[in-house]
C-alpha cells in the first residue's frame, strides 16, 4: 500500500477482497479546488499530479465546480484519465458547488451521500459511498472530508467516523475501503 502524504488515509475495514495476486491501487487526494499550493487554478497540473498516482480509485477532496465550466474540471479529469468520475456536493454557493469526488477505472454505482455531523458554522460534511464492481470483485468505496480539529478540542471528527462506520455496520456495506483527507496529523 502506498502512502501519499500526512493527509490522506486509506483504511481497509474487513479483510482483503482478493488474493496478492489481484491487487489494485486506491489513493485519496485533496486537490484544493484544481488549485497549486499558491493558490493559482491549474486544472491541468492536478490532472497531471492525479495521473501520476497511477491509481485505480482515487478519493478527491476539495473539489469545485464553477457555474461557467464546461466540462467540469472533475468530468475533464475522469475523460483524460479513463475514469469514471462521481462527484457528491456538500456545499452550494450563487457560482459554484463544491465536495468531494471519486474517479475509478472500475465501474463506481453511487449508494448514498451520507450526512455527517456538524457543530455550528462550519462547512458541511458528508461521506460519498459508491458500490465498486471491479475484476477482483465487488466492494464499497467512501470518500469523506472529515471537520478539521477546533480548539477547543471536539471529538467531531471521531464522532464523524463512528457515524460512517455505524452506517456502513447497519447497512452490511462491506468489504469496505475507506479513504478522505481525516484533517488529522499522524499523531
Amino acid at each position: 500500500m502506498k502512502k501519499f502524504g500526512w493527509l490522506s488515509l486509506i483504511f481497509a475495514l474487513l479483510p482483503s477482497i482478493g488474493a496478492a495476486a489481484d491487487t489494485f491501487t486506491v489513493a485519496s487526494y485533496n486537490i484544493r479546488s484544481f488549485s497549486t499550493m499558491s493558490k493559482k487554478k491549474d486544472v491541468a497540473g492536478t490532472i497531471r499530479a492525479i495521473g501520476s498516482l497511477q491509481s485505480d480509485i482515487c478519493g478527491l477532496q476539495e473539489v469545485r465546480k464553477y457555474n461557467s465550466e464546461n466540462p467540469a474540471p472533475l468530468e475533464l479529469t475522469g475523460k483524460q484519465l479513463a475514469m469514471q468520475s462521481s462527484f457528491c456536493s456538500t456545499l452550494r454557493r450563487k457560482n459554484f458547488v463544491y465536495g468531494i469526488g471519486t474517479l475509478s477505472k472500475f465501474k463506481a454505482e453511487p449508494v448514498a451521500e451520507l450526512k455527517l455531523p456538524n457543530a455550528d458554522k462550519q462547512e458541511p460534511r458528508k461521506a460519498m459511498i459508491l458500490k465498486i464492481h471491479s475484476p477482483h470483485g465487488m466492494f464499497y468505496f467512501v470518500n469523506t472530508h472529515l471537520a478539521p480539529e477546533r480548539k477547543p478540542k471536539t471529538d467531531l471528527r471521531e464522532a464523524q467516523l463512528k457515524h460512517i462506520l455505524d452506517y456502513l455496520e447497519k447497512n452490511k456495506l462491506y468489504p469496505a475501503i475507506l479513504t478522505g483527507d481525516l484533517n488529522a496529523t499522524p499523531a
